[in-house]
């Protein structure tokens, strides 16, 4: 035998499904990913933007800020 050649391959329909449930699992486990990267992100702006400001007593509730923004 030197060749083999396929011309219609049908699957099971419950393949089928099992394939699509598979994918669309592995679509929303990404997407929770990149959303959680996201939230990360702009967490870590907030930290970041939090740090170039001087501490205010006006703004912070008593005992949650110091005066040397720890």
């Amino acid at each position: 035998m030197t060749n083999v050649e396929v011309k219609q391959v049908d699957m099971p329909e419950t393949m089928l499904r099992a394939m699509a449930k598979q994918a669309e699992a592995e679509r929303e486990r990404r997407s929770k990913i990149i959303h959680a990267e996201g939230e990360f992100s702009a967490a870590q702006r907030l930290v970041d933007a939090a740090r170039c400001w001087p501490p205010s007593p006006l703004a912070c509730n008593s005992g949650t800020c110091n005066a040397d923004g720890d």
